[in-house]
């Protein structure tokens, strides 16, 4: 058994909480693993990230994680790797054609911005980089959305692919929702109040060294994490969420020079999906 939906957005950008928001629908069948990455891990040869937990490289295993979607309408997952990843339209293409995408996109600047602090946060970017916005870094060049687009486009027909702008998603969360329920031909009695809270929210350490300790020291997360008891482990959480604090807002020329770098992709992006991203700019 395959998905028949697949949330498909670039992180950083919603996809957590669009499959929350799916996953508590009573037609709807999320698989219980949010990120199965199968359709970058088990079909692009020599895919790598050191930051996916535990990808699923085989058929069979990425159809287990589906067992018990019999009666639903919809059967789905969310692997925000298959925006970023180029070849992941095609094997989709080929295994689930008829498959229904939700892309969920975000402003490129607040994206690329968000993107830098999950870094920060899982250690792949250092807070003293001294030019952290550098047209090679990985959370800035992600932001570049069209080439991504265009390999679905070229792909799917249109009819198939839901954009969803996380802006939209913020500020007209019901109406965003009944739309994306509309697409996916399924009931519109659904609970939205509690469709509320925000998923996956970026934040940023108030001490790195403590930080680092919990969640970065490959020693402690290889050996001595599965050895811990569960409370000692939900101890470290609150001790993790407590060392968080509200991150630093984008500077304005910050904002103003990622601007004027994703102008033009912005403006192709509106020609592909022929919509009018005004709220961007």
């Amino acid at each position: 058994m395959l998905p028949n939906c697949i949330v498909n957005g670039v992180a950083k950008s919603g996809t957590t909480s669009v499959y929350h928001y799916l996953k508590s629908h009573h037609q709807v069948f999320m698989s219980e693993r949010k990120e199965l990455n199968y359709y970058s891990f088990g079909k692009i040869p020599n895919f790598q990230s050191d930051k996916i937990v535990q990808p699923v490289r085989t058929a069979q295993e990425y159809q287990s994680h589906f067992r018990g979607a019999e009666g639903y309408l919809v059967r789905g997952e969310a692997s925000p790797t298959y925006f970023a990843t180029s070849g992941a339209a095609k094997y989709i293409k080929e295994e689930i054609p008829n498959v229904k995408l939700i892309t969920t996109l975000r402003h490129p600047a607040e994206r690329a911005y968000s993107g830098y602090l999950m870094h920060l946060r899982g250690n792949a970017a250092s807070p003293n980089d001294s030019d952290p916005f550098s047209c090679e870094k990985h959370w800035v060049k992600l932001s570049f959305y069209y080439d991504r687009l265009k390999e679905y486009y070229d792909q799917f027909d249109s009819s198939q692919i839901k954009i969803i702008l996380l802006e939209e998603l913020k500020f007209n969360r019901k109406q965003v929702l009944l739309d994306l329920f509309d697409y996916l031909n399924i009931d519109s009695n659904y609970n939205f109040a509690s469709a509320t809270a925000a998923h996956n929210s970026a934040a940023q350490p108030r001490n790195y060294t403590i930080h680092n300790i919990i969640n970065n020291n490959k020693f402690i997360n290889k050996r001595v994490r599965p050895l811990i008891p569960r409370k000692l482990k939900e101890l470290g959480k609150r001790i993790e969420k407590m060392n968080h604090t509200q991150p630093v807002k984008m500077s304005d020329e910050l904002r103003y020079n990622l601007n004027q770098l994703y102008k033009d992709d912005i403006r192709k992006v509106e020609e592909l999906i022929d919509r009018n991203l005004d709220i961007w700019r």
